[in-house]
Order: C-alpha cells, then structure tokens, then sequence
C-alpha cells in the first residue's frame, strides 16, 4: 500500500535505496509510534527505504509501505559487502580458470602421448614388413642362383627358375 492506502501492483517499479538498521526497530503503519506495529526486526537488518523525511522514512516490507524511525537506520555497507563478494568471486573464476587450464594441459599431453605411441607402433610394424620383404627378396634370388644340394646336383625347385 502506498501512503494513500492503495495496493501497489507488483508489477511498479519501487525506487528507493537499501538501508540497515542500526539498533532494534519497528515497523508502523503510520508514521507515529502510537499506531499498530507492522513488524519488528533487529540491528543489522536490512530495509528498502523509499523516501526519507526529518523525522520518519517510508520503508517497503513485506509488499506493504510501512514506516520506521529515520534515528535508527543507517547506510548499508553495501560497497564493502559488495567488493567483498566480488573479489571472493574473482578468487573462486581464478581456481575454476587454473583447474580448467590444468585439465586442458593434461587432455592434450593423453592427446600427444597417445600420438607418439600410436606412431612408434607403426614404425614397427613398418620395419618389420620392411624387413621380412628384403629377407623374401634374399631368398628368391638365391633360388634363381641355383643352389646345389649335397648331391652335386642342382635342386629340383631351383631349376623351374
């Protein structure tokens, strides 16, 4: 409700600024302490204050413009408060930013260590073909050489070639 006592609708925009008690308070329905209170809340909370005159503030609690002592609110330390999280935010996308990293480091080592030993397991079985051709090769042309046997006659195979 505002000061006229009409609903607010939720879709309003409320402006105002954030504000912390800095003793136990109440929240009236109107701005004399004599009126029925709303709420009671306790130093340290904090309210959103929509206007501040001498001596009462209007605050928005709970869907409802209420009323609080101007003596017993002071500036929230949102500026501290807010660079607080803010550098334990920064801290926090650091560890992410280096664990991130780590593993990244780690995926591309598995990545070049898998490489290298899939190229060594290559260049043996290469080297054993290239082996076992050259010793084929060594024995076709000692076939066509003709070889004898012990007989002093030359192998019956060795003659086809």
């Amino acid at each position: 409700m505002d000061e006229a006592g009409n609903h607010m609708g939720a879709d309003e925009a409320i402006e105002g600024v954030l504000m912390k008690l800095s003793q136990d308070a109440c929240l009236y329905e109107r701005k004399s302490t004599d009126s029925k209170i709303a709420e009671r809340l306790t130093a340290g909370d904090e309210v959103f204050v929509t206007e501040m005159a001498e001596k009462w503030c209007t605050v928005w609690y709970d869907g409802q413009s209420v009323y609080v002592e101007r003596a017993r609110l002071k500036k929230a330390d949102t500026d501290k408060e807010l660079a607080e999280e803010m550098q334990e935010l920064d801290f926090v996308t650091e560890q992410d930013m280096n664990e991130s990293l780590r593993s990244e480091k780690q995926r591309q080592s598995a990545l070049l260590w898998g490489s290298v030993i899939a190229v060594l397991i290559v260049l043996i079985f290469g080297i054993g073909i290239v082996t076992a051709l050259k010793e084929e090769r060594k024995g076709i042309k000692g076939i066509g050489e003709g070889k004898k046997d012990d007989g002093g006659k030359e192998n019956d195979e060795m003659q086809r070639f």
